[in-house]
């Protein structure tokens, strides 16, 4: 901003007020001020300066109180004549409005060298908005494999996460009658008093009584979740063997903070992120209870395929799309200046080699780019680096732009 100050309306204004006649001194500096507005005759005394000479008047001012002072309080000042005074409060003022003038083309060629800036085009792209939750899967459909009488476990090869087939025999149990048949033949064999025909039926009831093992079947294909018995033991009824779960039942319950739980819809977009893989899928529900210890809505999310490696109660990523703008006018990041939060902010324009500070409205973000709704047009340019602190107007030079995030 420029303010202008005409010396040749303003020469009286300079000169301090006082009661009395003008002194001597103070017609001769009249003179001056007036000799030198006449001695312009291109008006350079009424061009607009800038407030750096600005200080000109008033240290100019400052210098003719001084002067004024020492008028009558210095002797030595006193006993000079009149023509000798005037002539040293002129090569006082001279030298003042050299130094002043030096000291403006100074800051005027520093401010009119140009800043080196990068920029960014204004372009059409996508924008999504993503919600990153934690999760932790879960499986649909879990068998408990559990022995259906007491007894004791003669058949059972699998260990957690290994992975069984349909119909396959996961485990055997020897119901405790038979087994307590089987020991007693067992120690009467041991005896030697059988004869030969007695150990014949004896060997044949073994097999009939081995026969009516139990064998527990899987009815879908499933992994082993975890192994609570081993073979050996016995066991009795109702008691869990194995653990198992089918993979292709998998999905993940999502912790949602709740403030942004009422923006969650059946059909939303998630991806899940795995340390293996990543899945995408999408939200299924929302349980109608919150979490006590974090305050966060569990939210279902279904898969639409498997997840590998396929395990339960593993911790997830889940990045929800809760809103996507396709086609619409996008700046990086980096080129707002301030943003008051939400709807509006504040970006430098680079038009005529010149910074323009502008506003504009802004949309839906990511940590790459910031969806533009108003104030800028496509193919225009904005600073992204160097900007900051810089006033408006400043005269720049264009160095490089940065590739553009998101492109």
């Amino acid at each position: 901003m420029t303010e202008t100050f005409p010396v040749r309306q303003s020469h009286k204004f300079l000169l301090p007020k006082r009661a009395g006649p003008p002194s001597r001194l103070r017609q001769r500096l009249s003179i001056f001020l007036k000799t030198l507005s006449q001695n312009d005759p291109h008006g350079r005394a009424n061009l607009s300066v800038s407030r750096t000479e600005y200080g000109f008047r008033k240290s100019l001012r400052l210098g003719q109180s001084l002067a004024l002072q020492c008028e009558h309080r210095r002797p030595v000042l006193r006993q000079l004549t009149p023509a000798r005074r005037g002539r040293v409060l002129l090569c006082l003022v001279s030298l003042a409005l050299a130094a002043c003038r030096e000291e403006a083309e100074e800051v005027t060629a520093e401010r009119s060298a140009p800043v080196a800036v990068q920029v960014a085009t204004v372009r059409r792209g996508n924008v999504e908005e993503v919600l990153s939750v934690v999760g932790e899967t879960d499986a649909r459909t879990v068998l408990r494999l559990s022995s259906p009488v007491a007894g004791r476990v003669t058949y059972l090869p699998f260990q957690p996460g290994d992975r069984v087939d349909r119909g396959a025999v996961a485990a055997r149990v020897l119901p405790l009658e038979s087994d307590a048949a089987l020991h007693g033949f067992a120690l009467l064999d041991q005896t030697g008093l059988l004869d030969a025909e007695a150990r014949s039926r004896g060997r044949e009831l073994t097999r009939r009584l081995a026969a009516q093992e139990v064998s527990l079947s899987l009815p879908f294909a499933a992994i082993v979740a975890a192994r609570d018995r081993n073979a050996g033991e016995r066991v009795a009824a109702a008691d869990t063997l194995l653990e198992l779960f089918d993979p292709a039942s998998l999905f993940v319950v999502a912790q949602v903070p709740a403030p942004a739980a009422a923006r969650l819809q059946v059909g939303m977009p998630v991806e899940v992120v795995t340390v293996g893989a990543r899945v995408s899928g999408r939200v299924a529900a929302t349980v109608g209870t919150v979490t006590p210890q974090s305050l966060t809505v569990p939210a279902r999310v279904t898969l639409a395929g498997p997840l590998e490696p396929p395990l339960t109660h593993a911790p997830v990523e889940c990045r929800i799309t809760l809103a996507q703008h396709r086609g619409v006018l996008v700046i990086p990041r980096s080129a707002v200046l301030s943003s008051s939060g939400a709807p509006q902010a504040t970006v430098m324009v680079a038009l005529n080699r010149r910074a323009t500070l502008r506003r504009v409205d802004l949309g839906l973000s990511t940590p790459s780019v910031v969806e533009v709704t108003g104030g800028l047009n496509e193919g225009e340019q904005v600073l992204v680096d160097a900007h900051y602190g810089l006033p408006d107007g400043t005269p720049i030079e264009i160095v490089s732009s940065p590739s553009e995030p998101g492109a």
